[in-house]
């Protein structure tokens, strides 16, 4: 079995949380490609595809 060390992979860099920390402070813009789900469009949301019955190995 194939053993992934999460430690080298998920590793930032200075600039990497710096430009995070930038990023969370601008407000988000929603435009004609993007927009706003208020809650009552969520509420008519509708999947189109059904979620799978995936078992977990563990």
């Amino acid at each position: 079995m194939a053993r992934i060390d999460a430690d080298n992979i998920l590793r930032y860099t200075k600039e990497d949380i710096e430009e995070l920390k930038q990023a969370a402070k601008r407000p988000i813009v929603f435009d004609e490609d993007c927009p706003e789900v208020t809650p009552d469009k969520a509420r008519k949301f509708k999947r189109v595809n059904p979620p799978r019955d995936m078992a977990v190995n563990s």
